[in-house]
């Protein structure tokens, strides 16, 4: 899933951000994630709108999306993964990402394993 969505990222103009926050290592396998720098891209929305297109057009099926003052995220389905595509690129702090995660039921035991693990008493 990880290069899927980075070629669809890269080809729409973003490079990617290796500041954001990484994924733990238990989860790697269930979990992925690509912050886009939106920073260094032309137009963030117009590579926004060329990754979520191209992804569709690679068998992500486009679930519910949402649109609030000037944020986008848009959901999308393939082969067991759910995938968030968020877009806050118009306000001062400009964030792009792709967040896909397995959601099998082994992924689904350590997603729950680790809420627990974290929980603040």
């Amino acid at each position: 899933m990880s290069k899927e969505i980075e070629d669809a990222a890269t080809a729409a103009g973003f490079a990617e951000d290796p500041t954001g926050d990484p994924v733990a290592p238990e989860l790697k396998k269930c979990m992925v994630t690509w912050n886009a720098d939106a920073e260094k891209a032309a137009d963030p929305k117009k590579s926004y709108d060329g990754t979520v297109t191209t992804l569709a057009k690679g068998g992500w099926a486009e679930g519910k999306g949402f649109a609030q003052a000037g944020s986008e995220i848009k959901t999308f389905t393939k082969s067991g993964w759910q995938l968030k595509a968020s877009n806050h690129s118009t306000g001062p702090l400009k964030m792009v990402m792709f967040i896909a995660t397995d959601t099998g039921p082994e992924c689904e035991a350590l997603f729950a394993a680790d809420l627990k693990k974290n929980k603040k008493p």
